[in-house]
């Protein structure tokens, strides 16, 4: 569960050793994330991603967009990624705070297009 304080949630970003709060969410607002296909999730950026998204569903978030898959063809990434996105933006709803893992492809203008015209709040995380 999120960390509450004062009635409302808490969502906080670790720098190192530090935790500054990132966003006061009230109790009507809806943590979301958008899960992908990796084609390598036991390595490198397909590791951290896989596991931001496990750690966001076991706070709680909801996943707007398919089930995370792990398959390696590109052309398979390129269509699930596509029906994925298509799927979290019919899902997105106001007062949505979306959690998007940069880069989301070519489709990050586009969500986060949709998500302000429906008066959703967006975090960027960039893996570094």
């Amino acid at each position: 569960m999120l960390p509450t304080f004062g009635g409302q949630y808490l969502l906080f970003l670790a720098i190192g050793f530090f935790c500054v709060p990132l966003l006061e969410m009230s109790m009507a607002m809806r943590l979301c994330y958008l899960s992908r296909n990796y084609k390598a999730p036991a390595s490198g950026g397909g590791k951290a991603k896989s596991d931001i998204e496990k750690t966001l569903a076991e706070m709680g978030a909801v996943n707007i967009g398919l089930e995370r898959t792990t398959r390696k063809s590109k052309i398979y990434d390129f269509f699930r990624t596509f029906r994925s996105v298509v799927t979290a933006l019919r899902n997105i709803r106001r007062d949505d705070v979306i959690v998007l893992q940069y880069p989301v492809k070519k489709y990050f203008a586009l969500i986060c297009h949709v998500a302000h015209l429906r008066k959703a709040k967006v975090i960027a995380l960039i893996h570094d």
